[in-house]
């Protein structure tokens, strides 16, 4: 199989896999909370990039703007997504902790290494960073507390973005050169790995929107 069809292949794939948490969450809306919307609001945002990225893509049009601004939505979110699930002062403050670093990083990284109009890869590997810390630490907080792990829908959905941005720290220190430098071919093909996480990711906040939803209805 040639790697043009693989990588598309998976850029199919990821766009498609959106389907599953975007779907699960727009039949179980009325009975979600709020981190559940915030997830949904996500997942929204991240079908609507997808779209416009497919679009962008076929045309040979520039996605630094749109790729950007999704990262710096996806951050935001995820951000209020934690600091709803923080239940200690400490968890608290690591949240505000990673959100100052962001903003700080976000001004600094904008003004004087990559602006808006490029793509802004060091934000990308620093809000990826903080991200493994918020999730990592959410895990550190389920085991302490003896949480029951089945069925438990901030679980699930804590396992996507720690996949997420673990296994795509890397390719977020090295996507400058890997968007930009390379030929597109050869950038797609290493691009594919981020969408094969991708899709990974979705399955995961799938199952976290679908047990949450099946759990309050429960209720």
């Amino acid at each position: 199989m040639r790697s043009e069809s693989i990588s598309d292949i998976l850029r199919i794939a990821s766009i498609v896999s959106v389907a599953f948490p975007l779907v699960s969450y727009l039949i179980k809306f009325r009975y979600a909370s709020k981190p559940i919307h915030l997830i949904g609001m996500l997942t929204l945002a991240s079908a609507l990039s997808d779209l416009v990225g497919g679009i962008y893509f076929s045309q040979g049009r520039s996605t630094v703007v749109l790729f950007n601004s999704f990262y710096v939505v996806q951050f935001f979110l995820l951000t209020w997504f934690y600091f709803e699930l923080a239940k200690t002062k400490k968890s608290r403050t690591t949240v505000l902790g990673g959100l100052f670093i962001y903003a700080v990083a976000f001004v600094l990284v904008s003004v004087y290494l990559q602006s808006f109009l490029e793509y802004q890869t060091f934000l990308w590997t620093i809000s990826g960073m903080i991200m493994i810390l918020f999730s990592s630490s959410y895990v550190v907080y389920l085991f302490s507390a003896g949480t029951v792990m089945q069925n438990h829908a901030s679980f699930w959905i804590n396992s996507g973005i720690l996949y997420y941005f673990s296994f795509n720290l890397f390719l977020f220190v090295m996507s400058s050169y890997v968007l930009t430098k390379l030929e597109p071919q050869i950038g797609m093909l290493i691009w594919s790995f981020h969408n094969a996480n991708n899709v990974v990711k979705n399955i995961l906040l799938g199952l976290g929107i679908s047990s949450s939803a099946a759990a309050t209805m429960v209720k």
